[in-house]
């Protein structure tokens, strides 16, 4: 079983700044706050080529003709300080564990991405929009540390 999070800031006005909220002003409490529990940080991206600056690439299964690969970059909570973030992928391990010896041979398809990775990872972070970020565990105890 999976268990998903889900924060929106969907038409949450500040009434003294005179704005509406976004998903901005939470995402780096949040990474900063997972960050400081000692875990690490892989950004991912599905494509048909593998990126130049990826630690580590899996071929994917697909429906299609083409071979699709998901290639992962280490990141940190810093890169998402006041930034724009839409349709981002970011997975969380703990410290002392090498993502390759996680994901070497894990089968991926395409269609059921974020559930293969969270066979595997302990978390699943998918920002959509600038309105909503969706965190995802296979443990509800690990959804309800982040929520505390």
């Amino acid at each position: 079983m999976y268990y998903f999070y889900e924060i929106s800031t969907l038409n949450d006005y500040d009434w003294v700044e005179k704005e509406y909220k976004t998903i901005e002003d939470l995402i780096f409490v949040i990474l900063k706050n997972m960050e400081n529990k000692q875990y690490a940080m892989y950004s991912y991206s599905v494509s048909n080529k593998d990126s130049d600056t990826c630690i580590f690439s899996a071929s994917l299964k697909t429906n299609t003709l083409f071979n699709k690969k998901i290639s992962f970059i280490k990141t940190s909570a810093e890169e998402y300080k006041n930034t724009i973030i839409a349709h981002e992928n970011i997975i969380l391990l703990e410290k002392d564990v090498e993502l390759k010896d996680i994901l070497n041979g894990a089968p991926l398809a395409e269609k059921t991405i974020i559930k293969d990775l969270l066979d595997y990872v302990l978390y699943h972070i998918e920002i959509t929009d600038s309105e909503t970020i969706r965190i995802g565990s296979r443990h509800r105890e690990n959804i309800i540390n982040i929520i505390k």
